[in-house]
């Protein structure tokens, strides 16, 4: 066994080109790790490969996914697997990171973990309190693809948990299973290297007026100019669909979420500012997050750095990277290092550099994993509890269920039913026509949702309409109702309305598009109306094929076989005539 894995070792480094490689001029990779620790030589340093060190130039994406992933194959420690593709075709990797043992039985931890928060687990193991398996730890690494340390900070990571040797190591791994999504937002990032790469040089300029650093707006986004740090509620991108489907396949207890801000900040990290609370998060996660935050500024006051947390940044929006576990039983701890996006800046506190916030941001990923050991029993406790009473909360809330439907255009139903069980709410459909004083919700072309569900909390973020709240400072969003969103016909039914014998079946996943009856063959031409939220993608294919079209400017009304149909404007029709 031990001579296989030498082999490996071998093999996996001669693909890299590592042999008789010089680190480049630079910080050392001993200037990022923790002092007192070995590290095993077989593993290569980021150094090695990269031929610079860290913080010295931009690392490229296909750069990272060569690294991380011969990580992978080189430690029994880490397993990876491609979520998901960008819209540039880029891969999001996820990584598994935890003792050789526990990779043995990762299925099985991880079925167990669910099975007690759903209340499904065997007697004897029901008790998440008292459970020795590990705790559920989440990284994101570099949703923004300007904020270069939050997504470098993967690099030095991943190599510590490969590499890192020793007693204190072997329990960190050993009672851990830490879930790394290195990186959330590869095109962004890709934009930000070749911005960098293109104004920079061998001499780096710390002026900030100078264009390398100007990059915040064309490298944050996505390739669509999607912030997918607004995408964990909405999951109208690939990304984010990747991620969001990962995460519930796990639950963690905890997720830590890395980013940049100004140059002129010093260090952030979470519990934000104590007003600007979403109402459906619970005191308690806000006091747990205080108490790993002891372990970030015990590292922090120990080099006598500058820092500031409980103020500027909120928690209302729940579809943000450290606000989305919230409001679903894990904790979400934001941090945010001053920025240095093109390797080193002027400031008022002194030069800023690239690497110092990879180094940061990377010590305090080993803070985090500190204090979520240091806290591991209220931790599980916390998050069983808040599956436990979900439904005994729901009991309290005059509301039992939500109704909805949509007026004429089932791939906008089919579409909101795909996202709310990506958000892992159960749905069903309707069992019995319900005529209301606002609408009419027929049996087969609507569903429910009801609040009696271990999801209760999230129901509520994505069917609440929020108006108030204890001080209306936000950062951004400040309204996220969906439904409106969708444009649907829904409405809360309460205890008058709602009885056990409308649930019909249980959707358990829903096609976006239901395919349609062709029509009856035309003798003039076809219409298909604006409004169908497929409508756009249906009049692009045609199109391409050198179909001729018109669209419709006016309302008006046809005669059809089956008696007479109103159409609005923009309303496409297709005629036979002059087509080729």
């Amino acid at each position: 066994m031990f001579a296989l894995k030498k082999t490996r070792l071998v093999l996996s480094a001669a693909m890299l080109g590592l042999a008789g490689l010089t680190a480049a001029k630079a910080e050392p990779i001993t200037y990022f790790m923790p002092e007192g620790i070995d590290y095993d030589i077989e593993i290569p340093t980021p150094e090695d490969y990269l031929r610079h060190g860290l913080g010295d130039k931009p690392v490229r994406h296909d750069q990272m996914v060569t690294y991380l992933t011969a990580l992978a194959e080189l430690s029994d420690r880490i397993s990876v697997e491609t979520i998901g593709y960008t819209h540039e075709g880029r891969p999001i990797l996820f990584f598994v990171v935890t003792s050789p043992e526990n990779h043995e039985r990762i299925e099985d931890i991880r079925k167990a973990h669910l099975d007690r928060l759903n209340g499904t687990a065997e007697e004897d193991d029901d008790n998440e309190e008292d459970s020795d398996d590990p705790l559920i730890l989440w990284f994101n690494y570099g949703v923004h693809g300007a904020e270069s340390s939050g997504m470098d900070a993967a690099i030095p990571a991943m190599y510590h948990f490969a590499a890192a040797q020793g007693e204190e190591t072997e329990e960190m791994l050993e009672q851990n299973v830490i879930l790394v999504t290195a990186i959330l937002n590869p095109d962004g990032h890709s934009r930000r290297a070749d911005h960098v790469e293109t104004y920079g040089g061998k001499v780096a300029v710390t002026d900030p007026a100078n264009e390398q650093h100007n990059l915040w707006g064309a490298a944050r986004t996505n390739h669509y100019w999607f912030d997918l740090n607004r995408q964990w509620l909405l999951l109208s991108q690939p990304e984010s669909r990747a991620w969001v489907g990962k995460w519930h396949q796990w639950k963690p207890q905890v997720s830590a979420d890395y980013h940049e801000m100004g140059s002129n900040a010093s260090y952030y990290f979470h519990p934000g500012e104590p007003k600007r609370l979403n109402p459906l998060i619970a005191d308690k996660a806000r006091a747990l997050t205080k108490q790993i935050a002891n372990f970030h500024r015990d590292w922090l006051d120990s080099e006598s750095r500058l820092y500031f947390t409980e103020q500027g940044f909120d928690n209302f929006y729940v579809g943000k990277g450290s606000t989305y576990p919230q409001v679903n039983g894990g904790l979400g701890i934001l941090f945010e290092g001053g920025a240095a996006r093109g390797g080193k800046i002027e400031t008022p506190a002194g030069e800023r550099t690239y690497a110092d916030g990879i180094r940061t941001h990377f010590r305090t990923t080993l803070t985090t994993i500190a204090g979520a050991m240091d806290n591991a029993s209220e931790l599980k406790a916390y998050q069983q509890d808040f599956f436990d009473t979900a439904e005994e909360q729901a009991a309290d809330d005059a509301r039992k269920a939500f109704v909805f439907t949509t007026a004429g255009d089932s791939s906008r139903l089919h579409r909101f039913v795909s996202l709310l069980r990506q958000h892992d709410i159960k749905v069903y459909r309707l069992a019995d026509d319900v005529d209301t004083k606002k609408h009419s919700y027929k049996a087969d072309s609507s569903y429910v949702v009801p609040l009696a569900q271990k999801q209760y909390k999230m129901v509520r973020g994505i069917f609440d309409q929020v108006t108030t709240f204890e001080e209306n400072v936000f950062y951004d969003v400040s309204g996220w109702t969906l439904p409106l969103a969708y444009d649907l016909d829904y409405e809360a039914f309460g205890e008058d309305l709602f009885t056990e014998d409308l649930l019909g079946n249980e959707v358990q996943s829903i096609a976006e598009v239901t395919p349609a009856e062709p029509p009856l063959k035309a003798r003039y031409g076809y219409v298909f109306d604006w409004s169908e939220f497929y409508a756009p993608r249906a009049l692009y294919r045609l199109l391409d094929k050198d179909v001729l079209v018109r669209i419709a400017e006016d309302p008006f009304e046809i005669r059809t076989p089956d008696g007479p149909v109103s159409f609005n404007r923009g309303a496409v029709f297709v005629p036979l005539i002059r087509q080729d």
